[in-house]
């Protein structure tokens, strides 16, 4: 939303080219059984993190999520 109130089509541009890089990517990584529990599990983590103002613990899990999100999008592409 920030971006599209600037009003920069640049800006624009490549954040929709990232958003639908993310979706695809989100399609076939959770297309895994078990790797939709990778995202619900962790970002609850996180969010209590952020509830409690534990910034080492909230950095702590978003490492551990993206590291993971990163292993299992990296076995989808294995397994293609």
């Amino acid at each position: 939303a920030i971006i599209k109130a600037t009003h920069n089509k640049l800006l624009i541009d490549i954040i929709e080219k990232i958003a639908d890089a993310f979706m695809e990517y989100r399609i076939k990584a959770f297309s895994v059984e078990g790797n939709i529990s990778h995202a619900l599990e962790p970002h609850g983590r996180i969010l209590e993190a952020f509830k409690k103002r534990d910034v080492v613990g909230g950095q702590t899990e978003m490492i551990n999520h993206l590291n993971t999100s990163l292993d299992d999008i990296n076995n989808v592409v294995k397994a293609r």
